[in-house]
C-alpha cells in the first residue's frame, strides 16, 4: 500500500513513480488539499487529485454496473 500525504505538492513526475508502484492503482490512498498547494512553481498541481477522484468514481461505477470488485 502506497500513501501520499501533502498530495497538492506533488508533481507529474511524483505521481507518475506511485502509479508504477501501485501497479494497478488499488492500493493507492492519497490525502491533501488543493486550497493549500505551494508548490506550483515546482510543477505541483492540485488539479492531479482530482482528477484521481474522478478516474475512481469512473472505476467503481463501471464496477458496480458489471458486478465485479
Amino acid at each position: 500500500m502506497i500513501f501520499a500525504d501533502e498530495a497538492q505538492d506533488l508533481n507529474v513526475m511524483h505521481w507518475k513513480v506511485m502509479r508504477r508502484w501501485d501497479g494497478h492503482g488499488h492500493n493507492f490512498i492519497h490525502a491533501g488539499d488543493d486550497d493549500q498547494a505551494i508548490y506550483s512553481f515546482m510543477g505541483a498541481s492540485p488539479d492531479a487529485i482530482k482528477a484521481i477522484d474522478r478516474l475512481r468514481q469512473i472505476i467503481r461505477s463501471g464496477a458496480e454496473q458489471t458486478g465485479s470488485h
